[in-house]
């Protein structure tokens, strides 16, 4: 078993991803991968309250790591690792994936 405790947090960008990529799916698939001490889903996470969450969940003690499924990461790589780093993570530990343009947007057929 895994020593880290990553959290994987997945927006539905009101509409832009959730209304193509079931992100409830995703997150029920992830949450029993090795390492993954816990999944959530919010419609904007970019916004104080999805950060919130994410930095809430860090200083609980909850996860150590973060892996984010969102919208291109040139919009808010920075703000999310300045929030993981307020939060008390190295912001290194945090990673964004591109399921905006690089999926919902090209399969929104």
């Amino acid at each position: 078993m895994s020593s880290e405790k990553i959290g994987v947090y997945l927006c539905r960008c009101g509409g832009n991803i959730g209304d193509v990529v079931d992100v409830g799916a995703i997150a029920d698939e992830v949450s029993g991968m090795d390492g993954v001490a816990h999944t959530n889903v919010q419609d904007y996470l970019c916004s104080s309250a999805g950060q919130g969450q994410i930095e809430s969940d860090i200083k609980e003690g909850l996860i150590d790591r973060v892996v984010i499924g969102s919208c291109s990461p040139k919009l808010h790589l920075e703000t999310f690792r300045a929030m993981a780093q307020k939060a008390g993570i190295n912001p290194m530990l945090l990673e964004i994936t591109n399921i905006r343009e690089q999926c919902s947007w090209v399969h929104e057929d």
